[in-house]
């Protein structure tokens, strides 16, 4: 006997519940907008809206990258390898043409998780990877000047942190 398909919200219900989260973040109540991501993100009906499921995926991600920022969050390592995975799909999402948003916004958001990890681990891996996905947000933002001071300050941000390593002080 086939197993039923879960049955999940409506387009209706899912942009409600999106706009809740965005409507948390703007308040400062992150973790109703997590737990209201967590919920987007496990409803099978966001398989068949690729647009907003890559919102999901790029603004949790978001999210989970400032919480694991934050000094003594419980956990932020996993939710730093969370925020790289969702940003990871996020930015697949945008390349493949799915969202509203930006890729810059999350190449620029997966190099700042990238760079985080590599501050936690020392892996020089991370380091390079963020100037990778770096190199495509700035050829992403040629036609926008605000996004691309962003893309170059984070950009600043990782080549600081080598030339305190080189010369330190």
């Amino acid at each position: 006997m086939p197993v039923p398909h879960p049955k999940g919200r409506d387009r209706e219900q899912i942009l409600a519940l999106l706009a809740s989260a965005q409507a948390h973040i703007r308040a400062g109540s992150h973790v109703e907008a997590a737990s209201q991501y967590r919920l987007l993100l496990l409803d099978p009906a966001l398989d068949d809206m690729p647009g907003i499921r890559t919102e999901v995926l790029a603004n949790y991600g978001a999210l989970l990258l400032r919480e694991a920022r934050l000094p003594d969050t419980p956990d932020a390592e996993t939710r730093l390898e969370m925020a790289i995975d969702l940003l990871s799909r996020a930015r697949m999402g945008y390349r493949l043409g799915q969202g509203t948003g930006s890729s810059v916004t999350a190449d620029t958001n997966l190099a700042l998780a990238y760079f985080q990890r590599h501050l936690a681990t020392g892996r020089y891996a991370d380091l390079m990877s963020a100037h990778m996905v770096l190199d495509g947000a700035e050829a992403a933002a040629a036609d926008a000047p605000d996004m691309l001071d962003w893309v170059r300050s984070t950009r600043d941000l990782l080549l600081e942190h080598v030339d305190r390593r080189r010369n330190p002080r």
